[in-house]
């Protein structure tokens, strides 16, 4: 997840009772490199930022947050056999299975440490630049647009997202999508 400031160190963890290495990072605090744990999308803002370019303020949610909030609701095994029976050559197939995972991560919630940081994160956004008060919430999967797969428009980005909605719910914004194209791709 993507969000139009935070003043935190680069490694700080969500929280002391948080799962290991689970950050959110500013897009100053990233690079190219990060591709893998922020998605090309975070990555690339992150270069965009360095570079002097004019670049809203914002922050980035890495894998291990969504690997997190997956743990906390024991989504990995349900995702795992749901793809499994799943026939990647069936349209209707691929659109039932993506009805119910998104409903999954819709009824999901994120643990609270994570939630909490979330909340920080954004407060201290608007703090900073209270015209960041409106925020979009995006994708920035870590394999979307790479040599193998190309997922460019599959994920939904919410736009103008404005103070609680981005604070409590951040899997209703993103759990809206992917859509059944894209699961065609996994597995």
């Amino acid at each position: 997840m993507i969000t139009t400031r935070l003043a935190h160190s680069e490694n700080e963890q969500v929280s002391a009772d948080s799962p290991p290495g689970t950050v959110i990072k500013t897009f100053a605090q990233l690079r190219r490199t990060d591709v893998a744990t922020v998605g090309g999308k975070g990555a690339n803002l992150g270069e965009l930022t360095a570079a002097g370019l004019p670049v809203p303020p914002g922050f980035v949610l890495g894998i291990d947050a969504y690997e997190a909030f997956c743990r906390s609701n024991e989504l990995g095994p349900r995702i795992t056999a749901e793809l499994a029976r799943t026939n990647p050559d069936d349209p209707a197939a691929l659109e039932r299975s993506a009805s119910l995972l998104r409903g999954l991560v819709l009824e999901a919630s994120l643990p609270a440490s994570l939630q909490s940081r979330i909340e920080a994160a954004y407060d201290a956004l608007v703090e900073v630049e209270p015209s960041s008060e409106r925020v979009a919430v995006r994708s920035s999967a870590t394999a979307e647009d790479t040599a193998q797969f190309s997922f460019a428009g599959m994920f939904e980005s919410v736009l103008n997202v404005l103070g609680k909605p981005a604070r409590s719910k951040p899997s209703r914004l993103v759990g809206r999508r992917p859509s059944a194209p894209a699961f065609s791709f996994i597995g």
